[in-house]
């Protein structure tokens, strides 16, 4: 059966047009298998030279995007953050509020609070209220304890539940009040004295030292 040419002068057969193609065009390309960076085949058809250049660039991209890496993942941390992690390693931290300054040993740490253990008791630190955490590099024999605080005012609600006597120290460590803890409000902590009630505004607050009881040890 004849083909049509469709005017073009020709005639078309697909059933073999493949075969005279291959015929016209041979194949003239070798595919080389790309070697490994630093490695270098028998048959690569680059300059070595040009190889080691592309092979020094490619590590300093590599080393570079991992140094914007680390950069993006250190601004996404917090305080709260780096006080955690003092109290997995239980870092010895110096707690610094204006003329206050407290060391102890790094026992718990969730959101705004970090838990202290010092020589004259247990430090209870609202983290956004201090001046600057001085976490030292050795670590105390003393490990984080399981507490289940989630907050500073969750940590004072358990004092004034065991009716604790307590220190509070203000932002700027000027002013200090003693009492026993009686009350956690919303935005405010009671303390009750002989002389009467105090009331402090959360947000004044830089920590709480938790005053050992006469001839007895502070509970967790």
């Amino acid at each position: 059966r004849a083909l049509p040419s469709h005017g073009r002068g020709h005639w078309f057969d697909p059933s073999s047009a493949h075969h005279r193609a291959a015929a016209l065009f041979p194949n003239r390309f070798t595919i080389v298998p790309m070697p490994v960076s630093g490695q270098h085949h028998k048959d690569d058809v680059l300059d070595p030279d040009l190889r080691r250049r592309m092979d020094s660039r490619a590590r300093r991209e590599s080393e570079k995007a991992e140094q914007q890496a680390a950069v993006l993942a250190g601004r996404r941390r917090r305080l709260a953050d780096a006080a955690w992690e003092a109290a997995q390693h239980g870092r010895i931290v110096e707690v610094r509020a204006g003329t206050f300054q407290a060391e102890g040993t790094a026992l718990h740490a969730r959101r705004d609070l970090l838990s202290l253990r010092t020589p004259r008791g247990g430090l209870e630190v609202c983290l956004p209220n201090v001046d600057a955490l001085f976490i030292q590099s050795a670590a105390a024999p003393v490990r984080s304890r399981p507490m289940k605080a989630e907050s500073f005012a969750a940590r004072l609600t358990e004092m004034q539940i065991r009716g604790e006597r307590v220190e509070v120290v203000g932002r700027g460590g000027a002013n200090r009040f003693r009492g026993k803890l009686e009350a956690v409000a919303r935005d405010y902590l009671a303390l009750e004295s002989p002389q009467g009630e105090t009331l402090i505004p959360l947000s004044a607050v830089a920590c709480v030292i938790r005053l050992r009881p006469a001839g007895g040890a502070l509970p967790d």
